[in-house]
């Protein structure tokens, strides 16, 4: 064992790495930094609405990335940015219903939208939304 918790190395040798798997580790490497980082500022900016510093509606805009109330409940329950982008741009949201439990309801206007979207819009909104 080379001393590490999880018994394997703890390094990447760059110099055996293509340039296409160089860049796929940039790319991961990027990811998990902007992750942390995003986690770390979204605890800073939840502590500063905790004591009053920033509205609710710059918390949201930080988070959500939007101050619409019906936006930010459908990012609660799990949809996509660019799901709620296309409700939106479809004047879908206005026939979603989210109760104060968080149960959702869908008019059949949804449901016959639903039904034109392709496999994979199908999927992820059947995720979080059942139909």
């Amino acid at each position: 064992m080379d001393g590490s918790p999880f018994g394997s190395k703890t390094y990447i040798d760059l110099s055996t790495k293509s340039h296409k798997e160089l860049v796929n580790l940039a790319l991961v490497k990027i990811k998990m930094e902007s992750d942390f980082l995003s986690y770390k500022l979204n605890e800073y900016v939840s502590l500063l609405k905790e004591f009053r510093v920033i509205s609710e509606v710059d918390y949201n805009i930080f988070i959500y990335g939007t101050s619409k109330k019906r936006n930010t409940d459908l990012t609660k329950l799990g949809l996509s940015g660019a799901i709620i982008k296309k409700f939106e741009l479809a004047k879908q949201l206005q026939n979603i219903e989210i109760d104060p439990l968080g149960h959702v309801t869908v008019s059949d206007e949804f449901k016959r939208y639903l039904n034109e979207q392709d496999d994979l819009v199908k999927f992820e909104i059947k995720k979080y939304i059942s139909i």
